[in-house]
């Protein structure tokens, strides 16, 4: 009797989108240019995308040398698109800053706190009230703390990874 195939394929999916998490965000935070650029914004989804299509490549093949113990190049090639077009996406989902604001706000508060310099108002006057004002804009976040721009884009893309080879690896997997 033939011992069937026992190994997940998808196995294989969570720590490469948890790596590009990580890559995400040391990406932004050693970035020197402003984030809100467009020219930025430009150069982080088309390299994100074609990171994650090379990526996807390379586990397609991996895949198909586990479960088909054979190699079939287009098969390969036309799983790891869906990645590639999902991060895209997901790139482009992140470069607004509409979509980037319910992430950072689950965030801010391991960045943002009571550390923020305290104002002065009405110096005038005798009496000197010290108040902490917290600026709590996206952009204001993402100026000051870089891994929060970061860790939205890498929400979004690792989201889509996480499709995009889901549906690449069945197309992919057909032997």
């Amino acid at each position: 009797m033939a011992n069937p195939d026992t190994k997940n394929g998808s196995s294989y999916i969570f720590p490469i989108v948890i790596g590009i998490l990580m890559f995400i965000i040391v990406f932004f935070i050693i970035s020197t240019m402003d984030v809100n650029q467009l020219s930025m914004k430009i150069v982080a989804i088309f390299l994100f995308s074609a990171i994650a299509y090379g990526i996807s490549l390379l586990c397609n093949y991996l895949l198909q040398i586990y479960s088909c113990h054979e190699v079939d190049t287009t098969l390969a090639l036309k799983g790891a698109i869906p990645s590639g077009v999902c991060v895209f996406i997901g790139s482009i989902m992140s470069s607004i800053s509409m979509c980037r604001i319910p992430i950072a706000s689950l965030f801010a508060p391991l960045y943002m706190g009571s550390n923020e310099e305290p104002v002065q108002t009405n110096p005038t006057e005798g009496t000197v009230k010290v108040c902490h004002i917290t600026n709590l804009t996206l952009e204001y976040a993402e100026s000051k703390y870089k891994a929060m721009i970061g860790i939205s884009w890498g929400f979004y893309t690792a989201i889509a990874m996480v499709v995009g080879m889901s549906i690449g690896g069945g197309i992919s997997k057909n032997c």
